[in-house]
């Protein structure tokens, strides 16, 4: 891929996925809506491989 066809897909993919800072925002306070309400129920299962999958990145590099 040449470098205007890479400008051209990150303007491509900025405009389909709009503002990421709003985005997360909204996502951490509608989590934080959650938690305070004590209706949060993580799930360990996806806990347990997330934490894994950031042991191996950090032991792998």
């Amino acid at each position: 891929m040449k470098t205007p066809d890479i400008a051209r897909e990150f303007v491509r993919l900025q405009a389909e996925v709009g503002d990421v800072d709003t985005l997360r925002e909204a996502k951490v306070s509608g989590l934080q809506a959650v938690v305070e309400s004590g209706e949060y129920r993580a799930e360990l299962h996806d806990v347990a491989r997330k934490l894994l999958q950031e042991m191996l990145g950090q032991i792998l590099g």
